[in-house]
C-alpha cells in the first residue's frame, strides 16, 4: 500500500513538472538598434522578454562615430524604473595622427551629484617603431 501511495505521488510530480516545463516560457534577449546621421551615433537598445510586446529593458549602448568612422565615445544606460535610462559610464577613445587608437579613458556616473565623475580613468597605448602595439600602461 506504501509503495502504491509513493509511486503514484512521483508519478503525479513528474507529471506536473513535465507540463509545467513544456509551458514555461524562456526570456529571450531582443535589441533594437538605431542610427542617427545627424550626430554621428548608433544607439542600441536591450530588452529581455517573453515575446515582443512583454519587454523589460535592460540596457542602452549609444555610440559616437567621428567622420571618418571611427568610435569616439561610447555612453553605457541602466534601466531604472523611476527614472529610465539612467548613465552608468563613458568611454572617450583618443587616436594618435596615424589613425591607431592611443587612449582611452573610462568615467563613471556619480548618481549624487548627477555627473560624471572628475577622476576618470586613463588607459594608454604604445606602440613599436613598426606600428605594433607594444604595451597598454593603465
Amino acid at each position: 500500500m506504501k509503495a502504491k501511495i509513493i509511486s503514484t505521488v512521483l508519478a503525479g510530480m513528474f507529471f506536473v513538472g513535465t507540463v509545467g516545463s513544456a509551458f514555461a516560457v524562456n526570456p529571450r534577449i531582443y535589441k533594437k538598434t538605431e542610427k542617427s546621421d545627424v550626430d554621428n551615433t548608433v544607439a542600441t537598445e536591450v530588452y529581455r522578454g517573453e515575446d515582443d510586446a512583454n519587454l523589460v529593458p535592460l540596457a542602452k549602448y549609444v555610440v559616437k562615430y567621428s567622420d571618418e568612422g571611427k568610435a569616439v565615445e561610447k555612453t553605457i544606460y541602466k534601466w531604472n524604473v523611476k527614472e529610465g535610462w539612467t548613465a552608468q559610464l563613458k568611454y572617450v577613445y583618443h587616436y594618435d595622427l596615424s589613425g591607431k587608437m592611443d587612449a582611452l579613458e573610462y568615467a563613471e556616473w556619480d548618481v549624487d551629484k548627477k555627473q560624471w565623475k572628475d577622476n576618470p580613468y586613463l588607459t594608454m597605448y604604445l606602440y613599436t617603431g613598426e606600428g605594433d602595439l607594444l604595451t597598454i600602461n593603465e
